[in-house]
């Protein structure tokens, strides 16, 4: 039994990975239904009038599953990029571990080092900055 394991180590951890991808994807679609319904939730960026990074992610999850691409773009415009990006990765992981394709693992290369890492933190905070923006003119004409 552990030569099969040895040799098949990759393949099954993969198929691991893909069924909790699926799992979570099942799970998120009825959960983002029950907190939609629930109109006391709120963060603390909300009780102090900002909206964090996944304000709207309730709604982007909703959208996106129930095949409304466009309201899920306008509801949250980061998890939007981001949930393109893990596609992109996983289809990326599957290419290279399955079919041991070098191009694959190249890709993951460029997608998983430390300038992307930087970019995706600037435009995070870029993000959070420029949908806070009119918050924050309209609190400072308020002054």
């Amino acid at each position: 039994m552990k030569p099969f394991l040895k040799k098949h180590a990759k393949k099954i951890m993969l198929l691991a990975c893909d069924l909790l991808c699926v799992i979570a994807a099942l799970i998120c679609r009825p959960l983002s239904g029950v907190m939609l319904q629930d109109a006391n939730h709120s963060c603390v960026w909300a009780l102090m009038g900002f909206q964090c990074l996944t304000c709207g992610g309730t709604h982007f999850v909703n959208d996106l599953f129930s095949g409304r691409i466009g309201m899920a773009f306008m509801d949250n415009q980061f998890l939007f990029f981001a949930a393109i990006y893990l596609v992109v990765s996983l289809v990326a992981l599957n290419l290279w571990l399955l079919f041991d394709w070098g191009f694959a693992k190249k890709m993951l290369g460029w997608m998983y080092n430390i300038p992307t890492l930087i970019i995706w933190g600037a435009g995070t905070l870029s993000f959070v900055i420029l949908r806070n923006l009119p918050t924050v003119i309209s609190m400072l004409q308020t002054l």
